[in-house]
């Protein structure tokens, strides 16, 4: 369960992409004036928590972190950098051909790759929604 002050975000954040729209556009809250907001929040604080839980849940995307980050964290003892395209095609990979590894490195850990190797995210961003 998220705090009050994380919730709290998260609501400001679904209104700010909603209130301008006739009806308050989508929002996940409902439909209708804003005061009818203001009334959930105050009478039904629970139900209004779970759906701004659920919205959050839906607005963020994993970051994974660099493979030079890993590496480091987790191999801070080897010589040889791990290369990414040892890990997908070379085509999937991006690569140019050895011409930019340092670059390749620098980049997040692809999520599938993330979890097949079992790592974690390092951060959540949040996705742009769109009204």
């Amino acid at each position: 369960m998220a705090s009050f002050v994380e919730v709290m975000s998260w609501f400001k954040k679904m209104h700010e992409c909603n209130r301008l729209l006739p009806n308050c556009g989508n929002c996940p809250m409902g439909t209708g004036p804003i005061s009818k907001c203001r009334k959930m929040l105050h009478e039904r604080a629970e139900e209004c928590e779970r759906v701004i839980e659920q919205y959050a849940e839906t607005c963020q995307k994993p970051e994974f972190p660099t493979w030079k980050e890993w590496q480091r964290n987790n191999f801070p003892e080897a010589v040889n950098p791990i290369m990414p395209c040892e890990f997908a095609s070379y085509k999937s990979s991006d690569c140019e051909a050895f011409e930019a590894c340092a670059d390749c490195r620098n980049r997040p850990i692809p999520a599938k790759v993330a979890e097949v190797l079992g790592i974690e995210p390092v951060r959540t961003t949040t996705i742009k929604q769109s009204p």
